[in-house]
């Protein structure tokens, strides 16, 4: 897959993050169930308003004082929040005894950074999504092929980047968009252009698709995202998601 490379690099205004889009789509419908894959020091996890949150991290590095917080809500708050010290695939493997008969109303992607692992997770948290329910997925517009970078994790990453404070990483999470987007005619799946790329999954009939094979999309380079970043992506402006939460 040779192509000329004209970049168009991601817009840089931030109009709308994932706890915005995440805390609307709650409240939206009803403000239920929220699954958070990737919790890391809780910063998505919890300003969330939910009546019951779970986050999944196997090293989760939640200062002391918002353990305390959530132990204080979890004592004398009808709203629950529960921390999930384990890896996504445990979690999805023990789904029936945390979850029990709960759907997930809303659930973010955010865990470790490579299109496989974040493909097997949204494909996961379908099996326990709400019919109205929705994914979202954050990093998969990167701004660079040194923010796309593959790598296992975060500290793997920063081993190949230059040491000059930029420790902004995405991996290539994009690739599932495209995984998605090429296999699964079944759901509805775009990126907002706004807070690294927030992929947007829900039930329904794709209104566009895409035919790669998966070896084409493994063989896939950040250049050849960055040629055809829209088409591959189905890249929207960040005002159309009001659009899309008033069709929830």
């Amino acid at each position: 897959m040779t192509t000329t490379i004209q970049e168009t690099v991601p817009s840089a205004q931030q109009a709308i993050d994932r706890k915005t889009v995440v805390q609307k789509l709650l409240s939206q419908l009803g403000g239920g169930t929220y699954l958070e894959i990737g919790v890391e020091l809780g910063q998505s996890l919890l300003p969330i308003e939910a009546s019951q949150k779970h986050g999944v991290d196997p090293n989760p590095i939640v200062p002391v004082r918002h353990r305390i917080r959530m132990l204080m809500q979890n004592m004398f708050s009808r709203n629950k929040v529960h921390l999930h010290q384990m890896t996504s695939d445990d979690f999805f493997a023990r789904r029936n005894s945390i979850l029990g008969d709960s759907k997930i109303d809303v659930a973010l992607v955010d865990g470790l950074h490579t299109f496989e692992q974040a493909y097997n997770d949204v494909l996961n948290c379908l099996q326990v999504l709400s019919p109205r329910g929705v994914i979202i997925m954050h990093d998969c517009n990167p701004p660079s092929a040194r923010i796309a970078l593959r790598a296992r994790s975060h500290s793997e990453a920063l081993k190949e980047f230059p040491a000059d404070g930029d420790l902004r990483w995405c991996g290539d999470v994009w690739k599932a968009i495209v995984l998605l987007r090429s296999f699964h005619t079944d759901l509805q799946t775009f990126v907002l252009d706004t807070d690294f790329g927030l992929g947007i999954v829900s039930r329904g009939a794709a209104t566009s698709k895409l035919s790669y094979s998966r070896e084409e999309i493994e063989a896939m380079s950040y250049e050849f995202l960055a040629a055809r970043r829209t088409t591959l992506l189905d890249l929207r402006p960040a005002t159309s998601f009001n659009e899309f939460l008033a069709s929830r």
